[in-house]
Order: structure tokens, then C-alpha cells, then sequence
């Protein structure tokens, strides 16, 4: 099995992600070969990475942390 074949697939990552940002990494990983992304479309990602893993911190927190 190769390295691709373990990443994700570009729909698995847009839905894991939800709309917006779904689309936009969509886009993204659409329309650019992954070894040259720019710096704006690399801040792009990791802005949105950042937000679903504080959006998963928060499904995940306890009840009472979470008020």
C-alpha cells in the first residue's frame, strides 16, 4: 500500500470539515499540486485546522465544561 493510498481523500477531508471551510480545502487541495502550495493557501489550512480542532475540543469537553 503506498503513502497515498493511507491519506485521506480530498471528499473525506471537505466533509470531515464541514461547509465552509469544507469547500475551501476543497479548493484548495483541488487546484494546487500539494508541493507548491503557497504561504497564503498553507495559513489558509492551518487557520482552518486550528478552528476544528478547538470545535472538537468543545463536542468533546464535558457537560459541565462546556457551559
Amino acid at each position: 500500500m503506498s503513502d497515498v493510498d493511507d491519506e485521506p481523500s480530498v471528499d473525506l477531508l471537505a466533509e470531515r470539515l464541514g461547509a465552509p471551510q469544507g469547500a475551501e480545502v476543497r479548493a484548495i487541495l483541488e487546484h494546487h499540486d500539494l508541493a507548491v502550495l503557497d504561504a497564503a493557501d498553507l495559513a489558509r489550512l492551518r487557520k482552518i485546522e486550528r478552528a476544528y480542532q478547538r470545535l472538537a475540543a468543545l463536542v468533546t469537553a464535558p457537560d459541565d465544561l462546556a457551559t
